[in-house]
């Protein structure tokens, strides 16, 4: 059914999408500098920190170190203030505190520090240490901008900075840059230290984590480069933050996230090395003199770098609609001979599409099982694996869902196909799943999935187009025919999904099977994944449940949708293929 020819004419297209992607490359900005020097580091030690901690009044400890801190040398324009706000935690709806010493600038958006009191381990109190001191350095200089050292917690997750988020949001006082403090004190450290990434396609600007890095770079030898490619795919298609610079790009709030832990969260009990505290506090003091002398950063923006250059998010759009191109192009024509044979592809439309049936059952078990108090509160971010607890009734909540899923594949399935069938009579000729029309149904399917994840996200849709283009091929008898064939397009086309899910448990710690799935099954509960994402990938793994059965039933002999015509023979009445075979042809014997 697959014509090769049409293929390889679509692919010329590709050619020339490559071509102009090539050259829509870009240069990345250089890092804002400064020659300022920064100040003696000066705050309480992490002992200290930690032993106030443990006390029940540690936000109001923290308040009173930034309050002494800024007042300490003489009048200095800091106004420190301690604001309760309701966060969605993952303990449910809290009141969380978020201390503030901020100070008004004669030009430009405010620069804002954030640190979080109540991140794991010893964490939550490097970074306060490190906040206290730049109060103390601050205090001492004299900034454009306005100044803000924020800090922030909530039991478990970004809430806090969530909240902090909206709140600047809503503030009338533009917002230049936010720089969160991560896990600064970190003994074994692992990359990305600068972190650009948000859970929305928007990542920090390129000059912003040019210049922050430049400077951690310089102070602790530490950085001096991004995640590869595919990591920076990953974070786009999905956008999963577990940390606390998360929450700002989604409303247009340039930030970046300084951790030695790379964008996870450390151990409870990870070790930590002192040393650090003073060097990332130098880098984050020049990072802020530069930035305050530098010309406004530009808002959050969705793009890649690859091999030190930028790409555009039109130059992929247009690369990613040129890659689905070839395959709509075959499989319109592959239609078009399907109905020819006297097949009609809407019940395989059907078929394929109630493959998604399961999961979309699935997905709103869950979301009821929220509502109905089954599951713990979960937030609308990705958390921890032992963020929430696992309780009993969260796993009556699972079993309900996998319950769900079985009944909508055993008997959802059947009677959406068996209503088609109603509606649009029976088919001119016997088909089955191992059948031609099925695979060119799929295709279909598959083109309108790439498009609509196209639309939404084209970082998503990337890690469509190999399943795009290899399950196509199903629709081809001689493959269908080959079982090992059909298992490394069905692994290959599945491979980018699979990698991706690798990387997101190995770099958010989620080792574990059971960690994974309770972590997704409560980013799914709290609302963190859009409706229209969910949609469009139970969609796509309709399409590979939907092409698992095409192959495991063609790997078995089953029928072929279309008939098997007799070979031609020399002899016999149906096949005889000799002189006089077309009329009116005279005997060679009368000569």
């Amino acid at each position: 059914m697959v014509d090769p020819r049409i293929y390889r004419a679509g692919l010329v297209l590709v050619a020339i999408g490559v071509i102009v992607f090539g050259f829509s490359l870009q240069a990345q900005p250089g890092p804002d500098t400064t020659a300022v020097a920064p100040p003696a580091y000066t705050a309480p030690s992490l002992k200290t920190l930690v032993a106030q901690r443990r006390r029940p009044r540690f936000v109001s400890w923290v308040e009173g170190q930034l309050d002494s801190a800024v007042t300490a040398n003489g009048p200095s324009g800091f106004i420190v203030t301690n604001t309760d706000v309701s966060a969605q935690t993952a303990l449910g709806a809290r009141e969380v505190p978020i201390v503030t010493a901020a100070r008004a600038g004669v030009a430009g958006g405010a620069i804002v520090v954030v640190s979080d009191r109540d991140a794991p381990g010893e964490a939550g109190v490097a970074s306060t240490a490190i906040l206290i001191a730049l109060a103390h350095a601050f205090a001492l200089e004299t900034q454009s901008h306005p100044i803000e050292l924020v800090s922030i917690g909530a039991p478990v997750g970004a809430a806090g900075a969530a909240a902090l988020a909206r709140s600047l949001a809503a503030s009338s006082q533009p917002v230049d840059a936010v720089i969160v403090l991560g896990d600064v004190a970190a003994l074994h450290p692992s990359e990305p230290v600068v972190v650009p990434f948000s859970d929305s396609q928007a990542l920090a600007p390129p000059v912003l984590r040019a210049t922050v890095d430049h400077y951690v770079t310089a102070t602790t030898g530490l950085g001096g480069g991004g995640e590869n490619f595919g990591a920076q795919l990953a974070h786009l298609a999905f956008p999963l933050a577990m940390t606390d610079q998360g929450p700002f790009a989604a409303r247009e709030i340039p930030a970046v996230l300084v951790s030695l832990s790379g964008d996870r969260l450390p151990a409870p009990g990870e070790a930590v090395y002192d040393l650090r505290l003073g060097q990332v506090f130098a880098a984050v003091v020049q990072s802020l003199d530069a930035l305050d002398a530098a010309p406004p950063v530009p808002p959050p923006s969705s793009y890649l770098v690859l091999s030190g250059k930028l790409v555009p998010v039109w130059a992929l759009r247009l690369l990613v609609l040129v890659l689905i191109v070839p395959v709509g192009m075959t499989t319109v024509d592959a239609l078009a001979r399907v109905r020819r044979r006297g097949h009609s592809v809407a019940r395989w439309l059907v078929w394929t599409l109630a493959g998604a049936v399961p999961f979309l059952l699935a997905g709103a078990v869950i979301v009821l099982a929220r509502l109905a108090g089954l599951i713990p509160a979960a937030p609308p971010e990705l958390t921890g694996p032992h963020a929430v607890p696992f309780t009993a009734r969260a796993g009556v909540a699972i079993g309900l869902a996998a319950t769900a899923w079985v009944v909508a594949y055993a008997a959802l399935r059947p009677l959406c196909l068996r209503l088609a069938l109603e509606h649009l009579g029976s088919e001119r000729r016997p088909s089955t799943p191992a059948g031609d029309a099925a695979g060119v149904a799929l295709s279909i399917v598959m083109c309108l999935t790439a498009l609509a994840a196209w639309v939404l996200n084209p970082f998503a849709a990337v890690l469509l187009v190999p399943a795009l283009h290899l399950w196509m091929w199903l629709a081809q008898t001689e493959v269908r025919a080959r079982r090992w064939l059909v298992a490394l397009l069905l692994l290959l086309g599945a491979l980018p999904v699979l990698a991706v899910i690798v990387y997101f448990a190995h770099s958010f710690g989620l080792t574990s099977p059971p960690a994974l799935a309770w972590s997704a099954v409560l980013l799914l509960a709290g609302g963190g994944v859009p409706a229209s994402a969910f949609l469009y990938w139970s969609v796509a793994l309709g399409c590979f449940l939907g092409a698992t059965i095409i192959g495991v039933r063609a790997s078995r002999g089953a029928a072929a949708l279309t008939r098997v015509e007799p070979a031609v023979t020399v002899r016999g009445p149906v096949g005889y293929a000799g002189p006089g075979s077309l009329g009116g042809t005279k005997s060679a014997l009368r000569r």
